[in-house]
């Protein structure tokens, strides 16, 4: 008799795609990070939506560039992979989340941001990061 080890729909565990302390973030920007974990959230939150400031630790980065790996700095999320619901009523996911390096004044520490961004961030005040970004969805 033959076991079928394949999950199938019913026992597959649901898991979200939140930002929590401990999770590891692609870094879109031009500064040389590529991979970055989250610390800590800046607000009095236990997950993290798009626009918020959170601590990361570098994990990855490119050689030769201003960001170091083990480096800490602040980073702000662009991209969650938790629904976001608009106003129009549509919502908006992305497969993995991203964040960019922020300095202290909240300025973006790239020059370039690769990728689309979240729109919702022109509402937040964040028209920094939607003007150099390549394209707002």
């Amino acid at each position: 008799m033959a076991c079928n080890t394949q999950p199938t729909q019913k026992n597959k565990k649901k898991t979200k795609k939140l930002v929590t302390t401990g999770t590891i973030l692609k870094v879109i920007d031009n500064t040389g990070a590529k991979y970055a974990q989250c610390i800590r959230i800046l607000k009095n939150r236990k997950v993290a939506k798009t626009g918020d400031k959170i601590i990361v630790a570098v994990k990855k980065a490119i050689p030769n560039k201003r960001i170091k790996t083990h480096q800490i700095h602040k980073a702000m999320i662009v991209r969650s992979s938790l629904k976001a619901r608009r106003k129009e009523g549509s919502y908006l996911r992305w497969a993995q989340a991203g964040c960019i390096l922020v300095n202290k004044q909240n300025a973006p520490l790239g020059k370039r941001i690769l990728g689309p961004v979240n729109k919702d961030l022109r509402t937040m005040g964040h028209l920094k990061v939607i003007s150099i970004a390549t394209i707002a969805i």
